[in-house]
């Protein structure tokens, strides 16, 4: 196993709070079969939730937002990260308060370009920086709210951790694609 597949599996380990044998490592051809792995290690339930992970990501943003008094109020998923933060002179500012108040330890950088300061080309809107943030290994993944996942939030955070360690954009992403060869994994 090359060092790309080493560190997906520690990542895997580490967000999930599992441990993957070698052997086990040996039998994830697929990011379908991971999902599989992590399912039946944490002995999760097939059903829905109310919320996935992107949309209780949505909503502990719109909630920071209308914490640090920026302009929430008719916010959309869609919306521009330029609209909600437009003021160009307390975006930076705006920007690390919401980090600060939203408790990421990880956070996306803004572009600097001498006196103006843009969002990077991936976090458009609302809903692009919502699944970064669900992305993110979080630490209140604690035991007990790893057994209210469902095999879709599973596979959403095993989505995002290949899409983050491979830097795949996510068009080349699919549970079926073989890590070796099509999604690139030495």
């Amino acid at each position: 196993m090359g060092l790309e597949a080493v560190e997906l599996v520690m990542a895997f380990e580490e967000t999930f709070q599992v441990s993957i044998s070698d052997a086990e490592a040996q039998g994830l051809l697929t990011p379908g079969h991971v999902v599989d792995l992590i399912v039946a290690k944490l002995g999760l339930q097939e059903g829905s939730r109310k919320l996935s992970l992107g949309d209780q990501a949505y909503e502990r943003l719109h909630e920071g937002l209308l914490a640090l008094g920026l302009p929430a109020g008719g916010l959309t998923p869609d919306q521009p990260l330029e609209v909600i933060f437009s003021d160009r002179t307390t975006r930076r500012q705006d920007w690390h308060d919401l980090q600060t108040l939203l408790n990421a330890h990880n956070w996306p950088r803004l572009k600097w370009f001498g006196l103006r300061t843009d969002f990077p080309d991936s976090l458009k809107t609302i809903r692009h920086l919502a699944e970064w943030l669900a992305w993110q290994p979080h630490p209140e993944l604690a035991p007990e709210r790893l057994k209210s996942l469902t095999r879709g939030d599973v596979s959403y955070l095993v989505k995002g951790i290949i899409l983050s360690q491979l830097g795949l954009p996510e068009a080349d992403y699919d549970e079926a694609k073989r890590f070796v060869g099509e999604l690139g994994v030495d």
